[in-house]
């Protein structure tokens, strides 16, 4: 399958598109397939040690070929297993299918998501220092009234 898709117009398909259906070491090791596979004329079969990918995603040979397995089922990536090595071509119509995420706005949710919850944490700890104070105070003042009834 030839493909004249440049390296970055594939990394830009990948970081759009797999993080909806990819996460961690999955989504790293598309991303690392891809880099391998395109050069600025196009795509070609790249062959490399399974313990090199396995290392650059930090998993083990067996998770490595999990996620090929997995990669192979969903229609990305062709492989075959020789000796130790992978021998791959990368298929990016099926990501090309999947609507894009705007990153940019995921990451602004995600930043607001953790600010409500430090606001509200905040707050209830000044409430709980607040309730804390008063109590102590009325506490000093009724001992001091109280004193002060006995005289």
């Amino acid at each position: 399958m030839e493909n004249k898709m440049s390296r970055q117009e594939a990394l830009e398909i990948v970081r759009t598109r797999a993080s909806a259906k990819y996460r961690g070491a999955r989504l790293m090791l598309l991303e690392t397939l891809v880099r391998l596979a395109f050069s600025e004329n196009g795509q070609h079969k790249v062959t490399v040690k399974a313990d090199t990918l396995a290392r650059r995603i930090g998993v083990q040979r067996v998770g490595l070929h999990a996620i090929l397995k997995a990669f192979e089922a969903d229609g990305l990536v062709e492989h075959i297993r020789h000796n130790h090595k992978i021998t791959y071509t990368v298929n990016l119509k099926p990501l090309s299918d999947l609507s894009p995420i705007d990153l940019e706005a995921k990451v602004k949710e995600q930043k607001s998501k953790r600010a409500d919850k430090a606001r509200a944490v905040y707050h209830d700890k000044r409430k709980r220092d607040f309730v804390l104070q008063m109590r102590d105070f009325l506490l000093q003042n009724s001992m001091t009234l109280g004193m002060a009834g006995c005289n």
